[in-house]
């Protein structure tokens, strides 16, 4: 499972960094696939939620997670690279 998330920046971030525009959030959520721990797979086609589901069945989920800040504005971010 992955979350993106963006937002504009705020008062105390452009503060900090000038020139910033949009701050954003990256997580994603791993967890192992063993026989031993049953296919957490079958989750994402019963529509569960992960982290329930891998709770059922005793397996560990790890986090991974990036913060950010740029200076595109949402419009920016938004138009395709020209080549």
């Amino acid at each position: 499972m992955r979350v993106i998330r963006a937002a504009p920046a705020t008062d105390d971030i452009k503060a900090r960094w000038p020139g910033a525009a949009q701050m954003f959030l990256m997580e994603r959520y791993r967890h192992p696939r063993t026989a031993a721990m049953g296919d957490i797979s079958t989750c994402a086609a019963a529509r569960q939620a992960l982290l329930a589901c891998a709770r059922q069945l005793a397996a560990q989920v790890s986090c991974e997670t990036v913060t950010g800040i740029i200076s595109l504005t949402p419009c920016q971010a938004s138009r395709p690279a020209h080549p």
